[in-house]
C-alpha cells in the first residue's frame, strides 16, 4: 500500500520532531529535541497553539485522560507534567 501527505503541518515551526502523541481534542504535541520543547498544534489547522520549554531535551510526550501533558526528557533525566494530575 502506498500513502500520500495529505498536507504539511509545522512547516517552519520544529527544529527536530521526534515523537508525537494526539489527544481526545485532536490536538498533536511533538516533542522537539533540537528545541528543547514540545510544540502543541491544532490537528485541523496546522495552527500552533503552544511551546512548552523542557530543561532537557524531550524524549517522549503523552496527555492522560485528565489532561495532564506528560513529558520525558534526558540531560538531565526527568519527567516533566503539565495540568491536572
Amino acid at each position: 500500500t502506498t500513502f500520500a501527505a495529505v498536507r504539511a503541518v509545522g512547516v517552519g515551526m520544529l527544529r527536530e520532531p521526534a515523537y508525537l502523541c494526539v489527544d481526545a481534542r485532536g490536538r498533536v504535541y511533538i516533542a522537539d529535541p533540537g528545541a528543547k520543547a514540545v510544540v502543541v498544534l491544532d490537528g485541523v489547522s496546522g495552527a500552533r497553539l503552544a511551546t512548552i520549554a523542557v530543561p532537557g531535551y524531550p524524549r517522549g510526550v503523552t496527555v492522560t485522560r485528565r489532561g495532564a501533558i506528560v513529558i520525558t526528557h534526558d540531560s538531565p533525566n526527568g519527567m516533566v507534567v503539565v495540568g491536572p494530575v
